[in-house]
């Protein structure tokens, strides 16, 4: 159940670009990061 969560969080948060806006409700436990970039780093 967990991956199907992931995979919806990617597909909703999905920009243009290839990076995915994280939901606010995740950004404290990921040290208030909000964006995850294409190459796999948190901004």
């Amino acid at each position: 159940a967990v991956g199907r969560c992931l995979i919806a969080v990617l597909e909703n948060g999905q920009q243009a670009d290839g990076s995915v806006v994280l939901p606010e409700v995740l950004v404290p436990y990921l040290g208030g990061k909000r964006v995850l970039t294409p190459e796999g780093t948190l901004a």
